[in-house]
């Protein structure tokens, strides 16, 4: 039976330098304990220290077939309950390995393997490098999972495996210019999903799988479900888009379970974008133009991050937000007292 390793947190960290704590029990059953200063260096000496403890079970290792071991790794995320969009992304980041390397052993699998698969997304199918790190994120779930069994050694994928992300300053529409591309959407389905996108509600697939259940006019609000937390969170509605989805629905069947029967393509977004003749963004950069606007008109990241649902404010502010204009920097420069 494999041997445990615990990481616990110091309940009076301020008295301590390393408050991190490792703690295992040693073959002969001797209870040992280290400090770290981190929570990354102790998970770091921790998968070392679960290594040696069980090197004796890890003579003999169990090898899976490249299907068995990711059918019962996510059959285990399936009974933890993992968000479906989680799931997605292993089964994503499984296939692209496979398609690389072939259906290898666990026992056998090693650094090697991780390089091909690199190799593979970067010059074969050109992925960008940020996808390509979160698919090794996943992998290495996986990979330790597996070492966890003894059903392989050890994770070969280690940090220097992460490639360089060179961090690209968003484009965001300024108020102005996003009126200029409201004055040009002549399809009221499109109207009412981008004023909704821009409100904060929700990503265009959750907004394109929007039930009517969900929607309240009287109440000028929308039930948004976000499924990597599970939880519910209630979205206020601005007037304007209030005002064109109570239009938009009051022409719509009552029995139709769904607010919108159409499918989003990206070119008719990219038709608009010309037809306004404005710079080019995603849809998903609607987000940003939001998050950005309320910052600037000083909002407080708290709230932002509300209206998102994210987790954490540094989510909003790593992935949302976009203060890197030149008009946005002027505002700050006029407001030194000199």
């Amino acid at each position: 039976m494999l041997r445990k390793i615990n990481i616990k947190k110091s309940n009076n960290p301020k008295r301590h330098r390393a408050p991190w704590l490792v703690r295992w029990r040693e073959p002969g059953g001797k209870c040992c304990q280290r400090a770290f200063p981190t929570n990354a260096m102790a998970k770091q000496f921790a998968q070392k220290q679960f290594v040696e403890i069980n090197a004796a079970e890890f003579e003999t290792i169990t090898s899976k077939s490249w299907t068995e071991l990711t059918e019962q790794f996510v059959a285990a995320k399936k009974s933890a309950q993992v968000a479906l969009g989680t799931l997605a992304e292993y089964d994503g980041a499984f296939k692209s390995f496979e398609a690389a390397n072939g259906t290898v052993k666990s026992d056998h699998i090693t650094k090697a393997h991780i390089d091909r698969f690199k190799h593979h997304q970067t010059t074969e199918h050109a992925v960008a490098a940020i996808t390509i790190n979160k698919k090794l994120t996943c992998l290495s779930t996986l990979f330790t999972w597996a070492t966890e069994r003894a059903y392989m050694k050890k994770n070969p994928i280690d940090k220097s495996d992460r490639l360089r992300v060179t961090r690209k300053i968003k484009t965001v529409w300024t108020p102005e210019q996003f009126q200029q591309l409201l004055a040009v959407v002549d399809n009221e389905q499109w109207l009412c999903l981008i004023l909704l996108a821009v409100n904060g509600v929700g990503r265009k697939q959750s907004l394109a799988e929007l039930e009517r259940e969900q929607v309240d006019l009287e109440g000028g609000t929308v039930k948004v479900f976000e499924s990597k937390t599970k939880t519910e969170r209630i979205t206020p509605l601005h007037s304007r888009t209030l005002e064109a989805l109570t239009a938009y629905m009051g022409k719509i069947p009552p029995t139709r379970k769904r607010v919108f029967d159409a499918g989003f393509h990206r070119l008719v977004w990219q038709r608009y974008i010309t037809a306004a003749k404005l710079p080019a963004i995603t849809f998903h950069d609607l987000r940003t133009c939001t998050s950005t606007w309320l910052k600037t008109a000083g909002i407080q990241s708290e709230i932002v991050s509300s209206v998102f649902g994210h987790s954490s404010i540094e989510l909003t502010a790593k992935h949302y937000t976009s203060l890197d204009s030149l008009d946005n920097k002027k505002v700050a420069i006029d407001k030194l007292p000199i």
